[in-house]
């Protein structure tokens, strides 16, 4: 099973962009679980290691706003303890691996934003990304 888990807050402009790629994943029949979070707890690690793939979706600040990139997401050392609840993919990678000895492979699908203020609308090159950012994830979910 593949595992999609999209952070942001859409009540912050451009971070709004997972939660929407969320809703276009959840609208089609494509064979995954969608999760939308506001951000990336420990918690996550455990939903995490029950899939044999995870992508993450995420917006970033950037001044190329509109720009859709995947990378493949390495675990690395969680620390838990002065991170907080703010963890990156690879943290709740390297926890799902550290803790349940998850094997999967992980995938980071980011559109660059350049408005995070509070708003309920994402910018012009942000909407306009949504559909490159689905095809981008959808490219994960059936590739083997």
């Amino acid at each position: 099973m593949t595992l999609v888990i999209a952070c942001g807050n859409p009540l912050r402009g451009d971070d709004g962009v997972g939660p929407a790629v969320a809703e276009r994943l959840n609208a089609g029949r494509y064979p995954c679980t969608v999760v939308t979070v506001q951000a990336l707890v420990p918690e996550l690690a455990e939903t995490v290691s029950q899939a044999s793939r995870v992508v993450f979706v995420d917006a970033r600040l950037s001044a190329s706003a509109g720009l859709v990139t995947t990378e493949r997401v390495l675990p690395t050392i969680a620390d838990v303890a002065n991170q907080g609840h703010g963890l990156g993919p690879g943290g709740i990678v390297g926890l799902a691996t550290q803790l349940y000895g998850w094997q999967g492979d992980a995938w980071l699908v980011t559109v660059n934003g350049f408005k995070f203020d509070y708003s309920g609308t994402l910018s012009a090159p942000a909407l306009a990304a949504i559909p490159a950012a689905v095809d981008a994830v959808v490219s994960r979910i059936v590739s083997r």
